[in-house]
């Protein structure tokens, strides 16, 4: 099968130079071959730290290895379809559910395939969203977790196989599927219920760069994709990658030398996607991607993805812009923007697609580039420490709603209509003076997020847009939103592990549905409250400027209010 790379382009400004030096520098200190032999103490020199990296380079061969399972997989799919199975349900958190998540988004379902759902969050709207939507007799569900050990996906899990058994008895192990690591709990879980197959993970493949493994490319077969495609050119990037090992002929060494200098000496440390309609899934992935491996240690790269694109006088000297788009898709707004942009001194790297299955050359490209950029920096970029902190402190509070039934009280702030502010000081005049104060202040941050643990469906998603460039427009600087839980296991760890400088504005309501977790004495909405209050603690014991919103009643009425306290007068 013949595979064109797809097409990049560079236009970096003034700061070519810099960069060309840079890629001189890699040369002489053979990083290529250095990566490929397996050094890490390319990353680190720690012992501990030595030891995790070695374990975690399974991903640079993980598309030749998944060729030589490929039979065995699409010898899956078709058993699975001439069962009559017609809907595929992927139960999973991070890279578990976004590389589904991406495939789904982005080909949507061929005619011979099964329809692909992903649950990523324990909102209860969005499982009984798709619990209405999958027929369970024709339903197949893939529980996904690295560990084996990832709670809430456990009790999805543990939800879905008991509204199975309620329905189909002893044969409700037939209609489950586990992806995991050789030895977890969930193998151990799946053999013991009997389910269908068990896919086990090749050894040194972490969760953020799996999914051009079995993570991937499992439900990509069910969903009826051409496989084969996808994985020529992932092998096809994985080659170019290997054998070249002069950094400007190496696209992702390239850009691992571009996102490091910027980030270090130019301090441009905000990548900024461009993307199309047709490829904004794969935004969510790069976000995940890029967070989790370079936001820790006090420093990172930040990822922006999903922004309006805006004239050039509501952008900071802080960026570096990607444009990511697919031949022949014409977009002249945009590249006018752009052009506007590179006019205005903001540097721009241009990546053409020739069609949809390349991202799988793009999944390989950026794994490398963003492997080689943390090498550059010195961060390990194949650990989590703060995605865990988040999971421990969650637990922690959970623990204690088993015992006292309630969860921990925070004082309000200001409460004003139906709207209930909960910040670090106390004094406000009204909920407009806060977030003048929040936003305004002397110290104010590079960058705000807005943390949404809200449902997420098109109008909420449209609000959140509209609040984001309103904001940006007033601040000039980098807004993201973030869906939680979600970001726990993406831009959470860089929010935490990163620079301290950030302002995060947290958004809560009230589940209008509510679903018990099995065997347990506490809701999927209590669950999700938990994290909530989780992050928000553990927000402010990182010294992190956060202020929670609750919205209470009517999401989007709160979201309305809170649009109309923020916009010019």
């Amino acid at each position: 099968m013949d595979v064109v790379i797809n097409k990049i382009k560079y236009n970096l400004g003034s700061y070519t130079d810099a960069i060309e030096k840079r890629l001189d520098s890699m040369e002489e200190e053979q990083i290529n071959e250095r990566i490929w032999n397996r050094d890490a103490t390319l990353w680190k020199y720690d012992e501990e730290s030595i030891q995790m990296i070695s374990n975690s380079l399974g991903w640079l061969d993980i598309p030749s290895k998944m060729a030589s399972v490929l039979p065995q997989i699409l010898q899956f799919a078709q058993e699975v379809r001439t069962d009559s199975f017609t809907h595929v349900v992927v139960i999973g958190m991070g890279c578990s559910s976004l590389a589904p998540l991406v495939f789904e988004r982005t080909f949507g379902t061929s005619k011979t395939g099964m329809a692909l759902s992903v649950i990523d969050t324990i909102d209860p709207a969005k499982i009984q969203a798709v619990e209405q939507k999958a027929p369970l007799n024709e339903t197949l569900f893939i529980v996904a977790s690295k560990s084996g050990v990832t709670v809430e996906t456990n009790a999805l899990g543990d939800y879905f196989y008991n509204k199975m058994k309620a329905n189909d008895g002893k044969k409700a192990g037939s209609h489950f599927v586990a992806i995991t690591d050789p030895g977890t709990p969930l193998a151990e879980k799946a053999r013991a219920l009997h389910y269908r197959h068990i896919f086990l993970n090749f050894e040194g493949v972490g969760d953020h760069y799996s999914i051009l493994s079995y993570v991937g490319m499992v439900p990509a077969a069910l969903m009826g994709l051409d496989v084969e495609a996808l994985l020529a050119r992932a092998i096809w990037m994985q080659q170019s990658c290997q054998t070249h090992n002069f950094p400007p002929e190496n696209s992702a060494l390239h850009l691992g030398a571009i996102m490091s200098e910027m980030r270090g000496r130019q301090t441009w440390n905000k990548l900024t996607f461009v993307l199309p309609e047709s490829l904004s899934a794969l935004g969510m992935w790069l976000e995940q991607l890029i967070a989790i491996s370079t936001g820790k240690e006090g420093r990172g790269i930040l990822p922006i993805t999903g922004e309006t694109l805006l004239d050039p006088s509501y952008y900071r000297h802080d960026r570096l812009f990607v444009h990511l788009n697919l031949y022949g898709e014409h977009q002249p707004e945009v590249t006018d923007k752009l052009h506007r942009l590179t006019a205005a001194g903001h540097p721009l790297v241009t990546i053409t697609l020739e069609n949809e299955l390349d991202i799988a050359g793009e999944f390989y490209r950026w794994q490398m580039a963003v492997a080689v950029a943390a090498a550059l920096i010195s961060i390990n970029p194949f650990d989590q420490p703060n995605v865990e902190e988040s999971k421990q402190r969650t637990h922690q509070i959970l623990s204690k709603f088993e015992k006292e039934a309630a969860l921990p009280v925070m004082d309000s702030a200001i409460t004003e209509g139906k709207l209930t502010f909960f910040t670090y000081r106390n004094k406000f005049k009204d909920a407009k003076g806060l977030l003048d104060t929040f936003m305004d202040g002397e110290y104010s941050g590079d960058y705000l997020v807005i943390q949404a643990f809200l449902p997420e469906e098109p109008r909420t998603d449209e609000l959140l847009q509209e609040f984001r460039t309103l904001l940006q427009k007033r601040l000039k600087r980098a807004i993201t939103v973030a869906y939680g839980p979600r970001f726990l296991y993406s831009t959470g760890q860089f929010h935490k592990g990163g620079p301290n400088t950030g302002l995060f504005i947290q958004l809560t309501a009230e589940d209008t549905v509510d679903i018990n977790v099995p065997g347990k004495k506490y809701t999927f909405g209590t669950y999700k409250r938990a994290q909530a209050d989780g992050d928000f603690t553990l927000m402010r014991a990182h010294s992190r400027r956060v202020i929670r919103v609750d919205l209470n009643g009517d999401v989007h009425q709160g979201m309305d209010k809170l649009i109309d306290l923020v916009a010019p007068r």
